[in-house]
């Protein structure tokens, strides 16, 4: 797998800027990401999933349709809030002239220069009043979210409910985008066909028209330390749907911005891929061995602050059963060796995962960005190879400890009758 160079820079307002020439991309992409996490609208629960719709619909001067038009003239435009970082990104043609027309539209007038109409605010809360609805219509958004919250203190819901999303006011959306859309709190990646200095010439000159590059650093929040879950505490219930069993188990891990966690992030990557990626990883024997479930899953959501880590198991079966079964299995993880023949294994599909993605500019453009902002740092897709080569099954089973001798979270739904 082909290596392509990775430079961050600071330029002199304070955004964070990673380029990635590739002469052989088929297109170029931008992303630019905001970290906005869900401290900062702690008070007014899904603001920054409508400041994401409204930057996408609406720019300084422009009024939807026309920034539509111009959008499709050179390629896409889309934006997305995911409850830690605010994404932005556009893809173009391998082109000057294209990536001219899609940093200008991206960075300068999606980015820096938003207008904030009512017509936007009302097309967004509508279309994220919609997401919310199929969301809780849904078991797994739902069981997942509840084990979110639980696991890391809070009930703010980050994407809103229909409550608190009829409260937000354009006023208020601008107020929150003055405050934490500043240039120090942004990372923008540029990959594709293109050279190195056209891009940054191209991206600077984009934020250096109108206020961006001028404003002051915003007053940064003092984030919470995220407590270790407490031992004894009862599961969570939530409602079934349509009769089906689920489950989720969840355990905390230190965040990206710690030291230990930057450190032990490739043999988490591996300890995830031998205990959830694939048919032949251990969590998949509930299904297939024990027959407990029919859709068996793992998920690792990092972040700065806190990482965590979960299974979740679908099913027609006792949940009671499903728990004991699925924390059976945790356990051991933890407590016995972690054999070689499974570290080949989930090193070789993560490696394999990570090639596939490494084809799509916008995905390699993403991952850079997530990786810079997390605090994991962007030369970590760089060293990605080498990375996960060298972690040590020694390794695996330290962070398998850990991770999962903690404490879990547990929500399930309830046993019928």
């Amino acid at each position: 797998m082909r290596q392509d160079t990775i430079e961050p820079l600071r330029l002199p307002s304070g955004t964070t800027l990673v380029i990635v020439p590739d002469s052989s991309a088929p297109a170029t992409a931008i992303v630019a990401s905001v970290r906005i996490g869900g401290v900062e609208q702690r008070r007014q629960a899904g603001i920054a999933a409508l400041l994401a719709r409204m930057l996408g619909g609406d720019s300084q001067g422009r009024t939807p349709e026309l920034l539509q038009r111009d959008v499709e003239g050179f390629g896409v435009l889309g934006t997305q809030y995911d409850g830690n970082q605010l994404a932005l990104w556009s893809v173009c043609p391998p082109t000057e002239a294209a990536l001219v027309q899609s940093s200008q539209a991206l960075l300068l007038n999606t980015l820096a220069q938003p207008r904030f109409t009512e017509g936007a605010l009302e097309q967004a809360r509508m279309d994220q009043l919609r997401a919310v609805t199929l969301w809780s219509e849904d078991l797994v958004p739902r069981l997942l979210r509840a084990l979110q919250a639980r696991a890391l203190g809070t009930e703010l819901a980050v994407q809103g409910d229909s409550e608190s999303l009829r409260r937000v006011s354009v006023a208020d959306v601008q107020a929150f985008y003055g405050r934490y859309c500043t240039p120090e709190r942004t990372t923008i990646a540029v990959v594709g066909k293109f050279e190195a200095d056209v891009a940054r010439r191209w991206v600077e000159t984009s934020l250096n028209i109108g206020d961006w590059s001028q404003r002051s650093i915003s007053t940064k929040e003092l984030l919470p330390t995220t407590e270790p879950i407490p031992p004894g505490l009862r599961d969570r219930f939530v409602p079934s749907l349509r009769g089906v069993s689920a489950l989720a188990v969840g355990y905390l891990f230190p965040g990206l911005s710690q030291p230990t966690a930057r450190t032990d992030w490739a043999a988490l990557l591996v300890l995830d891929a031998v205990l959830g990626l694939g048919k032949a990883c251990r969590l998949f024997r509930l299904r297939d061995d024990q027959a407990l479930a029919y859709e068996v899953r793992s998920q690792l959501l990092p972040a700065r602050d806190a990482t965590l880590w979960s299974a979740y198991l679908l099913g027609n079966q006792d949940p009671a059963l499903m728990k004991q079964a699925l924390l059976n299995t945790l356990a051991e993880a933890a407590q016995k060796p972690i054999l070689e023949i499974e570290i080949a294994r989930a090193k070789a599909l993560l490696l394999a995962q990570r090639n596939q993605q490494r084809q799509l500019v916008l995905t390699r453009a993403r991952t850079l960005v997530w990786a810079e902002s997390s605090g994991l740092g962007a030369a970590f897709e760089l060293e990605f190879v080498r990375r996960i080569e060298a972690v040590k099954r020694s390794e695996v089973e330290r962070v398998a400890r850990t991770l999962l001798s903690g404490n879990p979270v547990i929500v399930r739904t309830r046993t019928e009758g």
